[in-house]
């Protein structure tokens, strides 16, 4: 399209203008948050290569907002889109997302980054395991143990993810709901969220608890002791009807009188799945699933002798 064509071009002509580059990744993010076709073509012309080629550390602040945001849209639609930038960019994605959850000198950034982040691990499960080999799951539990509200929220989404995909890829990684949830950094920070008066983050809550609770009875308990009862009979209280009914349907299936442990597994694969609708549509993340032989071919930016790299967020 010559439009896009001409702000390649202007790209190009740029010569490292901060203030050009962000009006015209602003353009960018604008575009790829319209819909899925037009964002696959810019995918296709390799316009994720131009915007990883922008952000690194010493980006400015205003610069590399709508460069994560152009990213992070590219990896809201499907497996497709995400396999295709993070086969050509995964390195580089997951550095520079590194580096700004490293600075916390912006929260908007921050809060960008952790975005893209969750919308990676909303995606097939090789590029979920190249986000935990890097690193990036103790910054977001403890992120969503101290971290500013808006911080926490995001980290709700982004590790909701995660453990829905532990829960149905449990060889692959064993021991991450078990590290989450029973050392205490996830269950009891999302407790205290359902108390705020935000219905999506309170429906993301619900959603993280409903996939601890359906690990098992042990996991159950772990929820009753941090006082999660109280926590849920407080959202059955809220004014909207579909937050009281997810809280009531909990605390109903997992404490009421006829709750029946050896279904479990059942449970656990029914939660697990979960419903895309339980998030905002710009939150989605990639839903398709990959088949198990199909996984095998994805790539993460990385050549067969390569390994996935380690950030230092310290």
């Amino acid at each position: 399209h010559p439009f896009v064509e001409s702000i390649g071009i202007l790209c190009g002509k740029c010569n490292g203008d901060a203030g050009m580059l962000t009006e015209l990744s602003w353009i960018l993010a604008r575009l790829t948050s319209r819909d899925e076709q037009g964002t696959g073509r810019l995918i296709s012309v390799k316009f994720d290569n131009l915007m990883v080629s922008i952000i690194n550390q010493n980006t400015p602040t205003a610069l590399a907002i709508p460069v994560l945001r152009t990213i992070g849209n590219m990896l809201a639609y499907n497996d497709s889109f995400n396999t295709t930038v993070l086969g050509r960019n995964g390195k580089a994605i997951l550095a520079a997302l590194a580096g700004c959850l490293k600075q916390e000198k912006h929260r908007g950034l921050a809060k960008e980054s952790m975005w893209v982040v969750g919308n990676i691990l909303a995606g097939p499960t090789i590029h979920v395991k190249a986000v935990l080999d890097a690193g990036f799951i103790p910054v977001l539990a403890k992120i969503l143990h101290s971290g500013q509200f808006d911080l926490q929220r995001e980290a709700v989404y982004a590790l909701t993810n995660v453990m829905r995909e532990a829960s149905q890829a449990k060889s692959c990684f064993p021991k991450l709901i078990p590290a989450l949830v029973k050392e205490g950094k996830v269950v009891k920070p999302v407790l205290s969220l359902l108390k705020i008066d935000d219905p999506d983050c309170i429906k993301a809550c619900l959603n993280l608890l409903e996939v601890v609770l359906a690990q098992g009875k042990e996991y159950v308990t772990l929820v009753e002791e941090a006082n999660g009862i109280e926590c849920l009979e407080y959202v059955q209280r809220h004014p909207n009807g579909d937050l009281w009914d997810h809280a009531h349907y909990l605390v109903d299936k997992y404490w009421g009188e006829d709750v029946d442990y050896e279904t479990e597994e059942k449970t656990i694969s029914a939660a697990a799945t979960g419903d895309p609708t339980d998030y905002p549509v710009w939150r989605l993340g990639a839903q398709q699933q990959q088949q198990p032989e199909q996984q095998q071919q994805l790539s993460f930016g990385l050549s067969n002798n390569q390994n996935q790299p380690q950030f230092d967020f310290s």
